[in-house]
Parts: structure tokens; sequence; C-alpha cells
């Protein structure tokens, strides 16, 4: 569905107090007395606000007959209000940074780093490391050894799994922010 933003619909949703008003007629009806009071407005600002937004098509009086009118949102409205577009035009790339980085994380936990130190073989044959050569040639009955190891980084295990979750976390929020989208699509229906 495509709904088509004019000028008049920029200009509605230009000011923080409209987009307040938005909000709060996205909860329920309210007069121009009750917006005034709940958002600290005088009446004549928010019956301005109402008119430029009723201009573009975003708020609906009515009247039912009634004292007071009533104003409340429009399917256009409630559906520009409630879209989440802007969030998942962010999370997603972040959330393919974040995968990569994790994964790579991993991997670089997984292939460990090659680390021969210079170990020198005591006497009641247990290795230890040996500083430099001058403490090797010091060392009795020391006998020099090179033994390569594997030693995996424990700090890139963990942050190659909160990458990995924070990743997860942002395209699951993508997709109900998707599930959701849908669902208000069908709801706001606009014919």
């Amino acid at each position: 569905m495509q709904i088509e933003i004019d000028k008049k619909v920029i200009k509605a949703l230009s000011a923080r107090s409209r987009i307040k008003i938005l909000k709060k007629l996205n909860q329920k009806r309210y007069t121009v007395t009750e917006l005034s009071k709940t958002l600290n407005l005088s009446k004549s600002t928010v019956h301005e606000h109402l008119s430029i937004m009723l201009d573009g098509g975003l708020v609906e009086k009515h009247d039912d007959g009634h004292k007071w009118i009533y104003y409340g949102m429009t399917s256009k409205g409630k559906l520009i209000l409630n879209s989440q577009f802007e969030k998942t035009i962010v999370l997603f790339p972040l959330s393919v940074v974040a995968f990569v980085s994790g994964f790579y994380s991993l991997f670089i936990y997984g292939k460990g780093s090659i680390v021969s130190p210079m170990m020198a073989r005591t006497t009641a044959g247990s290795y230890e490391a040996v500083e430099n050569s001058a403490n090797l040639l010091m060392a009795e009955k020391a006998m020099p050894v090179t033994e390569t190891m594997i030693h995996h980084d424990p700090a890139n295990l963990i942050i190659g799994l909160i990458l990995l979750g924070i990743a997860f976390f942002m395209m699951n929020h993508i997709y109900q922010t998707y599930k959701n989208a849908k669902v208000n699509e069908n709801r706001y229906r606009i014919d």
C-alpha cells in the first residue's frame, strides 16, 4: 500500500506540537479543550494545529450532534504515525554489521593464535617459560625446547556471542516490526 505524502502532509508533520497532538489522538478522540489541557497549549494554538492536520488529511472532525466537536485520527494518519519504516532502515545495516563482526570473532576464537614460547625442561621434567636466552644458559641441566601451542582467547568467544545475540535481537525486532506493519496495513486500509 502506498500513501501519498504531499506538501500538506509534510507541513502537518513538521511541528513537534502537531506530532504530540497526533500521538494523543492515536489513543482516543479529544476535544480542543481536552487537548489544550493535556498538552498544556492554548486552545487557539491547538485549533490552529488541528486545522493544518485536517488540511493534510491526518485528522478528522467527529460531530455527533453533541455540544462538543471531537477530533480523531484518519486511517492515513494512523498508518503514518504507526509506521516503523525509519527504524527498519537504520536497524537492518547495523544488524548485518553485528552479525558479520560476531561471526568473525567466533572464527578467530576457533582458529586460535599460535604461540611458541621458548621453554626449558627442568630436572623434574616439567616445563618452565624462559624469559630470555641468558636465563636459559643459567638454568641447571636445562634443555631448550620449542613447543607450538594454540591459544584460544576467551574474549573473542564472549565478544562473538554477544555480537551474534545483538544481531539476532535486531533482526527479530525488524521482523516483528514488519509483521506489525502488515497487520496495521490491513487494519487501516485506505481505499
